[in-house]
């Protein structure tokens, strides 16, 4: 995505990829993700999360959410290092 065409949109892109997958969650300090996973604290988003892709792309298996699941999205959101860390 485009930053300069849509700069929210890329932003919720990156930030959602940091959160349900972990991508790039070495780019931010240790110590501000220690402080932002204390604040906030991830508990069961992984599993729900992953339960309402699952059940998503039972129900549409043609949908985006079907392809995530089929390409591996179980494996990619339990290798989170914002999970390992809590």
């Amino acid at each position: 995505m485009d930053v300069a065409a849509d700069p929210e949109g890329h932003l919720l892109a990156r930030a959602t990829a940091t959160e349900v997958v972990g991508r790039e969650a070495d780019a931010y300090p240790a110590r501000f993700r220690d402080e932002v996973l204390d604040r906030y604290p991830r508990l069961d988003l992984a599993a729900s999360f992953l339960a309402c892709f699952q059940d998503q792309a039972a129900r549409k298996p043609d949908s985006s959410a079907a392809g995530a699941v089929r390409s591996g999205l179980a494996e990619r959101m339990a290798a989170n290092p914002l999970d390992s860390t809590a």
